[in-house]
């Protein structure tokens, strides 16, 4: 574990090119963590590992994403209540900062390093071109004071994609009958973007073409706005999964009539209907996690879903994954989740306030199984540009597959078995594992895509 000062924290992590941990977080000052894949504080990078933003210390508000870029530039988005020097007055500030790959400020980025925006809501970060900004555009008019909820896109300099829905403003309302507010937004492999949030006491979620226009095949009109319970308290989603199939799985948080919170799951077909094979009848409620899940991380077929001190995984069906630390749960004594991670496809880095920690993946679909045999294997460059070579001569190797993250398989190269290489060239910066199908049996080994 890689334990923080008493006055810092980690909210959101991401991985550099090198496989690197960049962390950025709060309470006491916002800070911005840099540690090798192991947690070992890179003491090259800002002020001996760390750099804290002193001077928003007094009036900060909150983080709302982390990007580490295809270039290693590391990105930034918070909140200050008085950006300026002009007096308790002075309106909340939205900013996207950007820091070079030492910590220094990038000061080609914006202004002097900063762009700043107004009422943003939640950030996505997941797609390396590209990051998708909610944020809320508030105005009277003749029926009064009115908050139109919309999504822009930025690329990671900073620039607004004014093709994206009406002049860079994709409206997640009709001005008259519904509005969805997102409590998050989710990249679906076929770039479309899922919204999900609230509209008013319902849950609601809304579907985007990669335009910014809503689909109108899916679900009612392109949203989905319902009591879901048929109880008159308030109920939110507050993430998205997207399995490979298409089917989608919403996460939140119900309230009953003894206001008590309740953690549940509804599972949806991918034309946006419920998908009642899920759970029961579309739906898993646990009070496993009182409050709606801060983080969810896929796996190959489950996932994850973090909040306070407790993980639990899920399988796609609805039902809890006992392979998971034997019981489909993990608790910690001592730390307060904040952001999950898959470092490899057995591994993954949890931020919270007290720090970074790692754990195994105790899934028997995901877990990898080290030996002697895949010991002996080894493969070269890491970071690697375009071929990768396996140095070996003791096994008969008769496949090799290259998958990302989350288990997808994203390239099928030809390879002519024993040692040798392949070209590698094609696949976006990033972190992946090979697995190599040999005689005896399959090895998966990591590798990072320079």
């Amino acid at each position: 574990m890689v334990t923080m000062p008493s006055y810092l924290g980690v909210e959101f992590l991401d991985f550099d090119a090198q496989g690197n941990i960049i962390a950025f977080g709060y309470p006491g000052y916002p800070v911005i963590l840099k540690t090798d894949a192991n947690g070992i504080i890179d003491k090259h990078f800002g002020t001996n590992g760390y750099v804290i933003l002193h001077e928003y210390w007094s009036n900060w508000g909150g983080g709302y994403g982390l990007k580490v870029t295809s270039e290693n530039k590391i990105l930034i988005v918070f909140l200050v209540y008085t950006h300026t020097s002009a007096g308790p007055d002075d309106p909340p500030k939205n900013i996207i900062m950007r820091l070079n790959e030492d910590g220094s400020i990038d000061e080609s980025f914006g202004i002097n390093g900063e762009i700043i925006l107004d009422n943003i809501t939640c950030v996505n970060t997941e797609n390396d071109d590209y990051m998708l900004i909610t944020s809320i555009e508030y105005y009277y008019d003749n029926n009064g004071y009115n908050q139109d909820p919309y999504i822009s896109k930025y690329n990671y300099d900073g620039e607004m994609d004014t093709n994206f829905g009406a002049n860079g403003k994709a409206y997640l309302t009709d001005k008259k009958t519904f509005s969805i507010f997102p409590n998050s937004i989710k990249i679906l492999n076929d770039k479309s973007i899922i919204a999900a949030g609230y509209n008013g006491l319902n849950v609601a979620f809304c579907k985007l073409s990669q335009e910014g226009n809503f689909v109108t095949n899916f679900a009612d009109n392109g949203r989905y706005i319902s009591n879901i319970d048929n109880n008159p308290y308030a109920k939110h989603f507050s993430n998205v999964i997207e399995e490979s199939n298409g089917n989608l799985f919403f996460i939140g948080r119900l309230t009953d009539h003894t206001l008590t919170h309740r953690f549940f799951v509804c599972g949806f077909n991918s034309n946006g209907t419920i998908n009642s094979n899920f759970g029961e009848n579309g739906f898993l409620y646990s009070d496993d996690l009182l409050n709606s899940p801060k983080v969810v991380l896929q796996n190959e077929n489950t996932f994850l879903t973090g909040n306070g001190k407790k993980i639990i995984s899920i399988n796609y069906n609805g039902t809890l994954d006992t392979h998971f630390n034997n019981t489909g749960s993990f608790v910690f004594e001592e730390f307060s989740i904040r952001d999950m991670k898959h470092q490899t496809s057995s591994k993954f880095i949890v931020g919270g306030r007290e720090g970074l920690v790692r754990l195994n993946i105790s899934s028997e679909a995901t877990s990898i199984k080290p030996n002697e045999i895949s010991n002996s294997l080894f493969i070269f460059p890491n970071p690697v540009k375009d071929i990768l070579i396996i140095n070996n001569e003791q096994l008969i190797i008769n496949n090799v597959k290259i998958c990302d993250l989350l288990g997808r398989v994203v390239l099928l190269p030809s390879f002519g078995g024993g040692g040798g290489g392949f070209n590698v060239s094609v696949l976006p910066q990033g972190i992946y594992f090979v697995k190599l199908e040999t005689d005896k049996e399959t090895i998966t080994k990591k590798f990072v895509k320079e």
